[in-house]
């Protein structure tokens, strides 16, 4: 048998015509033949299965007659191109519905290319190929990652579920409902959405009235028992049904659900609420596809609720801790007036870092800021330290570079030579006929701010080093006498450190800061600084801020301790 290119014998003509024939017939991509008048001259039954006619009752007939839930100009557009003088046109996606499933969206992948008679374009040839599965699947991977975007959003519980209702409706749904479980194991719709904001209130009040009732066509209460999904189909025929059935007449009526889908969130093996997905207005049916779906987005639903509810535990924790590191109100000293700020770092869910104290000694008055490094439980561990070991070892001795001194003692003996340091503002004041006398020592921590009623800022103190990595520190102490009016302001590096940028808040800004607040009362200076600092960095702070003031009344009475 030749292979050539001279002239064809009749039965190899008949041959090929025989096997294109069944390549055509049999291929599972449906095919079509057009005229120039963007009319059926054959198709395949693959093309006449989609849409439901007969193969042979096609001819003459147009695509869009043919297909009326597909827009004519999805067809004619691309028929256009290869008639008007294309050779081919591949991977032109069409959408649209079939007569046998009309609220079914459907997604097509089609070629085109010309048919030639002696170079002439007499018809179109047509391949399509169904793609709805692997369409939705791409949709469903796209939600998917949008939905894990909006679930580690860093926002409580009822918030990123309410996000998630909002993502759902409209893309895969026309309604939504989230519930979670409270501490009693009862639902709590947390998220309600619909696609038209009646249709949202209807389905408020038809929750908030029968969110469990086994006749209502939702099967919230069946699914939390049953710790399984379910894809209901509901007909005009069975919602009648229910609407009678349950009382919820006209609510059911006017939702009008064509298809739900009820899925469990549930992670680590506990049932923490419950997804709900519906339709109405669109007329979409759900399958088993979307339920699949349903159960992906529940399943990581669950674990951001799991995640959110670990984390607001640990926020609680660590919050409780840290109020446990710091003292629940100042003394009232006579004769000095006190007031203090602290603002954690971020969201404040670790906890160490700053602390501070005042309390008796005598007959002084002790004021302490300090500051550990790092976060968690070892800090935490070392501020207990600092801050207990400050108050017993103040009882014994006046002097605060030697109460520095045997604080460093202390923690080198309990904890070691150790690279997690802590840093201690050491402030004494004592009262005196003329006024306070105060003293003060500083281990590695920035100095305090003597601000003066005139409006004079002074700093106070020398650099000492830090309390825990050595075995002994060098730590000194200086003096400055306060007069009415007066205040001493100690701080964290969290305050002068904060950045804008590039730009850190600075002394010179603290300086300026304080100056413009002479002689106004401890609460004022201390409130001034924390919103300064606040609004210069614009956001959560990188790191914890703590300031304490303590300013000798203008009229200075005999303190006791």
């Amino acid at each position: 048998m030749s292979s050539g290119g001279g002239p064809r014998l009749p039965w190899q003509a008949r041959a090929t015509e025989e096997l294109l024939e069944t390549i055509v017939n049999c291929a599972p991509l449906g095919f079509a033949l057009l005229d120039r008048e963007l009319r059926f001259v054959r198709v395949n039954e693959a093309l006449s299965r989609m849409d439901g006619l007969p193969a042979d009752e096609h001819a003459g007939r147009r695509p869009s007659e043919v297909m009326p839930g597909i827009a004519p100009e999805a067809w004619a557009a691309p028929f256009r191109r290869v008639v008007d003088g294309g050779d081919h046109l591949n991977d032109v996606e069409i959408t649209g519905t079939l007569p046998g499933a009309p609220d079914e969206e459907r997604h097509w992948l089609s070629s085109w290319y010309a048919v030639r008679d002696e170079g002439e374009t007499v018809g179109v040839g047509m391949f399509l190929a169904d793609i709805t599965s692997r369409v939705r699947a791409e949709r469903g991977l796209t939600l998917l990652g949008e939905v894990g975007e909006a679930l580690d959003a860093a926002l409580g519980v009822d918030e990123r579920l309410a996000r998630l209702a909002a993502l759902l409706v409209p893309g895969i749904a026309d309604f939504c409902t989230i519930d979670a479980l409270g501490p009693d194991g009862e639902p709590r719709l947390v998220a309600c959405t619909h696609v038209d904001p009646d249709g949202e209130r209807t389905l408020r009040d038809l929750r908030a009235r029968a969110s469990l009732d086994p006749a209502v066509p939702m099967a919230i209460g069946r699914v939390l028992r049953q710790r399984a999904p379910e894809l209901i189909a509901i007909t005009p025929e069975t919602l009648e049904m229910a609407a009678r059935v349950s009382g919820e007449g006209d609510a059911l009526r006017a939702l009008a659900p064509r298809s739900v889908i009820v899925a469990p969130i549930i992670a680590r093996g506990r049932t923490l609420g419950a997804l709900l997905l519906g339709t109405g207005p669109s007329r979409r049916v759900y399958d088993g596809e979307d339920l699949a779906l349903a159960r992906q987005l529940a399943r990581r639903a669950g674990l951001a609720l799991d995640n959110a509810r670990l984390y607001d535990d640990q926020r609680r924790i660590a919050r409780t801790l840290q109020r446990s590191l710091l003292p629940p109100d100042l003394p009232d000293a006579p004769g000095l007036e006190a007031a203090a700020r602290f603002s954690p770092m971020g969201s404040g869910d670790e906890v160490g870092g700053d602390f501070y104290d005042m309390f008796g000694a005598g007959p002084s008055w002790i004021a302490v800021i300090g500051d550990v490094c790092g976060k968690g439980a070892e800090a935490a561990a070392l501020t207990s330290l600092a801050r207990h070991g400050l108050r017993a070892l103040a009882r014994d001795d006046p002097d605060p570079s030697r109460v520095l001194t045997e604080l460093n003692e202390l923690i080198v003996r309990e904890r070691g030579l150790d690279p997690r340091f802590s840093t201690v503002a050491y402030a004494r004041f004592h009262p005196g006929p003329g006024g306070v006398h105060l003293t003060v020592s500083s281990a590695g921590h920035p100095l305090p701010l003597v601000v003066r009623a005139d409006g004079r800022v002074e700093e106070v103190g020398r650099p000492g080093t830090l309390l825990g990595p050595f075995p002994a520190v060098r730590v000194h102490d200086r003096a400055a006498d306060l007069g009415p009016g007066d205040a001493v302001v100690l701080f964290t590096d969290g305050v002068t450190e904060a950045r804008q940028g590039r730009e850190m808040f600075g002394d010179a800004r603290l300086r300026d800061l304080l100056a413009s607040h002479a002689g106004a009362p401890a609460d004022v200076l201390a409130g001034a600084v924390e919103e300064a600092v606040i609004a210069f960095h614009g956001g959560p702070a990188a790191d914890d801020l703590a300031v304490l003031v303590v300013r000798v009344a203008d009229a200075p009475a005999m303190m006791a301790g």
